[in-house]
């Protein structure tokens, strides 16, 4: 199992999803690439967490479609 953290990198707000620098998350995985994030699966957990945390009213399968490589970091926190 790997620990990451997941970062917003930049601000967003499409009047629906919205996040701003420096909101993260830590997602466990089952795998140690970068590119975790491409897999549904992870996707919906990072999208389901932001929510979650921090409260956000916007639909998790509308922050889902916003989690990639452009708006967030993807930190390995442990293994």
């Amino acid at each position: 199992m790997a620990i990451w953290k997941v970062t917003a990198k930049r601000k967003f707000d499409s009047g629906v999803v919205s996040f701003s620098p420096g909101m993260s998350v830590e997602i466990q995985t089952t795998t140690l690439s970068t590119s975790f994030w491409t897999q549904a699966v992870y996707r919906k957990a990072i999208a389901e967490r932001f929510v979650s945390e921090y409260g956000l009213k916007c639909p998790v399968s509308k922050f889902e479609q916003q989690v990639n490589n452009v708006n967030f970091d993807y930190t390995l926190v442990s293994k």
